[in-house]
């Protein structure tokens, strides 16, 4: 019985092609995400030469504005939106936000920074809610093991891809090129739900 419980989740992915869409793209989402908050506050004090205080007050800014975003974001899709698209507009966010965060420099002004941190923050740690909802919903009668893919996608792209972000900006001694792979990801899986949502 547990080896079968355990393998339901398996099958709704080799049969639902909204559910394996909606996991790739979950696994690179919080993948950007925990690359974002785990290092904002390196990142501003070794590129944009941010004191610690500062660094962390946008850090600060950052989690504020996905604490905002959340519920705002379930709103959105249930009156204005249709979620999947919305989950791919955030993406989008992210991708760019990932591009201008590989190019900061000490000659950006703060403002244009934290702008763009709190916009990482409304996406990459606002999409969270949307995609659950989104996986019960498509889920139907398995809606307990669609949101179970949901979260093993999640985390796995929390254990995944900061590592791999962390080792290629020590690698390079730099981060606009792990920022770089980022906006390629979040773009790819962006267009990947965009296009079904389309069809």
């Amino acid at each position: 019985l547990f080896v079968g419980a355990l393998a339901q989740p398996l099958r709704l992915w080799r049969q639902n092609a909204d559910i394996r869409r909606l996991t790739v793209m979950s696994f690179a989402f919080t993948g950007a995400q925990l690359c974002f908050i785990s290092f904002m506050t390196v990142h501003l004090t070794q590129s944009a030469h941010f004191d610690l205080v500062t660094a962390g007050w946008t850090l600060a800014a950052y989690q504020t504005a996905a604490l905002v975003s959340r519920p705002l974001l379930g709103f959105v899709a249930d009156r204005f939106v249709a979620p999947t698209r919305l989950l791919a507009a955030l993406g989008f966010l992210m991708c760019l936000s990932a591009l201008l965060s590989a190019l900061f420099a000490p000659a950006w002004p703060g403002a244009a920074i934290v702008a763009v941190c709190v916009a990482a923050g409304l996406s990459a740690s606002g999409f969270t809610g949307l995609a659950y909802a989104e996986f019960a919903r498509i889920g139907g009668a398995a809606r307990t093991e669609a949101t179970g893919l949901g979260s093993a996608a999640m985390f796995a792209g929390v254990l995944a891809i900061p590592p791999l972000f962390g080792l290629t900006a020590t690698a390079t001694g730099a981060f606009a090129l792990p920022y770089g792979a980022l906006a390629v990801a979040t773009l790819a899986a962006s267009l990947m739900v965009w296009r079904s949502a389309r069809a």
